[in-house]
């Protein structure tokens, strides 16, 4: 009884990880998504800022050139920042799994 709740227990703490993490992981996409939309909606509307824009990427090509495996680094640090939910997900999924049971092998019936 006491390890059949210890298991319950563990399903339901997994079942939250994995629903933060997703909520977690969607916001962080959302908020992307918004800064992306804004930055293409604003330059159309404003040439204004292509010069701007023309000037970051020339400092990110040159950033790039003089220190590629520092620039590398630091696009990776972003990236994995930005995507700690999913080890929240992965946490969850294995706190939810049931170790009680085994996979089922069909038995073939032969006559």
């Amino acid at each position: 009884m006491q390890r059949t709740s210890f298991h319950r227990t563990q399903s339901i703490v997994g079942a939250v990880l994995v629903g933060f993490g997703i909520f977690t992981f969607c916001w962080n996409l959302d908020r992307a998504a918004i800064q992306f939309a804004h930055l293409l909606g604003t330059i159309p509307q404003t040439l204004g800022a292509l010069p701007t824009i023309l000037v970051a990427a020339s400092r990110i090509v040159q950033a790039y050139a003089a220190d590629h495996q520092r620039f590398l680094q630091c696009v990776l640090v972003q990236v994995l920042t930005s995507s700690w939910p999913l080890l929240l997900v992965a946490a969850g999924a294995l706190l939810s799994q049931d170790p009680l049971t085994e996979p089922v092998t069909p038995r073939l019936n032969k006559k």
